[in-house]
């Protein structure tokens, strides 16, 4: 009584202030009450219509939070958060198919198996399964996937590790797993998963791990501790919440690591510390707000490799999000080579395929409801386009692609037709229930087209659902007199030929039409390209310098220089290539 008559005075005079200061605001947030689907509970808009409109909302979020913690509500946030029993908050999702998620696994497997390659997935634990039967209730659809992927890994033979039940047989509660204040796991839930990750790669995967005891074992680090409080505290306030305790296990023992990230260009060499942390760790600036997880590896990057300078054996490709870092920095200290990939940050990239052309030891899925738009990466090349004619100065066109990437094409798929860059024909969407799976090809269709549209030039980018492209914008159409250049001059260094050209059409050059310059041989293409990097054009009237790297030896009194859309038009002008002496 005492302690909630304590609490009561704390929050009259925020609620007065409120009232004052943000009377206005108050009455734009008349409590709009949501129906639940059992009809149970009702919540209000108020607390998402402060925090977007008044003044220093970090303040009035803590003001809402510490009312809403007097009024012992449980979901807050318009239905987005809930606080169980336990003091744990759960993060809210809508329903999500597990489909892409299930296909790529399986996609995947197969690919693994043919190769002889032993695949973990590994299923990490959701909040939906642990707390109160309301959080359960409301919480349920983040766990829905879990059974299907289960299926889909049975069924291409892979190796299935289910974290709640490592976490049900250490007798962890589910304040030992996750953190209160934030959507991850605790440090200590991390290192367990470890443990039994690297239990399952030797029992049922064949590997052997040097110097598994030193790891493995917990005496072998210095445990520091940070108050921290985490990334869903901005919508509740600390005062709701909580405040969290981050644990970092620092070995005491010798490392010697290497980290190369392509798409940031970053490069690290040091111990574990300088390598696979990011240097947050600060004695004497200590902040509550620090948000920690990142202070672990590489988020948000798609693709990097952390290497091992004291091991000698398993080289691991690892798959999964930020819910299982700690892990793979901590098993990083176990292996030759770690490769990760976060399937969330691929933009369309087949990073999954660029991976897989190294050889592993084993490839491990840290699978979660973070990954629900699948593994692969989404790839496609326009193999060839017809134009059918049509009555009454009409036409169809047809464009056949290949699906080279690692994901399938289902229905949220599509193919956009573009004039000169500028206006959208239409679009063309998948006609069949049947996914294009990776390695088959499609026929997309653009029906009853006006005639003079073939004066201009067509290109065609692939789509998904309009969220990103993938695969190259590619023209497919253009009338010859469009295209034409000039050689400017050439030149060699060594056994590099640098060649000046200019534009002389009323067409831009752009990497994504696919314009490269070639060399001929007694009039046969050679197949050898220089070409326009990414992020550079060439408007008509400019020129650009073409570098081809060691082609001399190539060459002879037969050559020339051409000018050339890739697998659709050769310019009309060729350029006898200037051999020196």
């Amino acid at each position: 009584m005492k302690k909630r008559l304590k609490q009561l005075l704390i929050c009259v005079p925020f609620l007065l202030i409120i009232f004052v200061i943000g009377a206005r605001t108050l009455y734009d947030a008349i409590p709009v009450f949501l129906e639940t689907q059992s009809s149970i509970m009702q919540v209000t808009a108020s607390e998402g219509l402060l925090k977007e409109k008044l003044y220093g909302k970090n303040t009035f979020v803590e003001f809402a939070g510490a009312t809403l913690k007097l009024l012992n509500r449980g979901l807050i946030g318009d239905g987005q958060f809930y606080k169980d029993s336990d003091g744990v908050m759960h993060l809210l999702k809508g329903e999500q198919s597990a489909y892409l998620l299930e296909e790529s696994t399986k996609d995947l497997g197969q690919q693994l198996k043919n190769r002889g390659i032993p695949f973990l997935v590994c299923q990490i634990a959701e909040r939906g399964t642990y707390g109160d039967s309301l959080s359960k209730f409301f919480d349920s659809v983040s766990t829905a996937y879990i059974e299907p992927l289960k299926t889909a890994a049975a069924e291409v033979g892979a190796q299935y590790l289910d974290y709640t039940q490592v976490f049900s047989n250490a007798g962890y509660l589910s304040t030992d797993i996750f953190l209160k204040t934030d959507i991850h796991y605790t440090t200590n839930a991390e290192f367990l998963i470890l443990q039994n990750v690297i239990e399952k790669l030797e029992l049922e995967c064949g590997l052997s791990f040097e110097n598994k005891k030193t790891v493995l074992d917990i005496n072998n680090y210095t445990i520091d501790k940070y108050p921290f409080i985490g990334n869903l505290v901005a919508s509740v306030g600390q005062i709701y919440a909580g405040t969290d305790t981050f644990e970092y296990y620092l070995p005491k023992f010798q490392t010697s690591m290497h980290l190369v990230n392509p798409s940031s260009e970053l490069q690290k060499d040091g111990s574990f510390e300088q390598v696979c942390i990011n240097g947050f760790r600060d004695w004497e600036n200590q902040s509550v707000r620090t948000y920690r997880i990142t202070d672990y590896l590489q988020w948000p990057s798609p693709y990097y490799r952390i290497t091992n300078d004291l091991v000698h054996s398993n080289d691991v490709l690892v798959i999964g999000c930020s819910m299982s870092m700690r892990t793979v920095a901590y098993l990083s200290l176990m292996c030759r080579s770690v490769t990760v990939l976060d399937p969330r940050y691929f933009d369309g990239i087949d990073y999954l395929n660029q991976a897989l052309n190294s050889d592993y030891d084993a490839v491990i899925l840290f699978a979660s409801n973070n990954l629900l738009n699948g593994i692969g990466g989404y790839g496609a090349s326009v193999q060839s386009f017809e134009i059918e004619s049509l009555p009454g100065e009409k036409f169809n066109l047809h464009v056949t692609v290949l699906n080279d990437g690692t994901m399938p094409w289902t229905g949220n798929i599509y193919l956009q037709a573009t004039v000169s860059g500028l206006n959208t024909i239409e679009s063309s969407f998948l006609s069949s229930n049947n996914p294009v799976v990776p390695g088959e090809i499609y026929t997309f269709t653009f029906e009853s087209l006006d005639q003079s549209l073939l004066t201009n030039l067509i290109s065609v980018q692939m789509q998904n659902n309009g969220q990103f492209t993938f695969g190259n914008n590619t023209i497919i159409l253009a009338p010859l007199d469009e295209y034409s250049s000039e050689v400017v001059s050439q030149r060699f260094e060594n056994s590099d030929l640098f060649v000046t050209v200019k534009n002389t059409s009323s067409v831009i050059w752009k990497p994504e039409y696919q314009v490269k310059c070639g060399l001929s041989v007694d009039g046969k293409d050679t197949g050898l390209r220089a070409t326009i990097p990414y992020g550079t054009q060439v408007p008509p009237g400019e020129s650009f310098e073409f570098r081809f790297e060691d082609v001399k030896p190539q060459l002879s009194y037969g050559s020339e220089i051409m000018m050339l859309q890739e697998s659709i038009v050769y310019f009309p002008e060729r350029t006898p290539v200037e051999l020196p002496n």
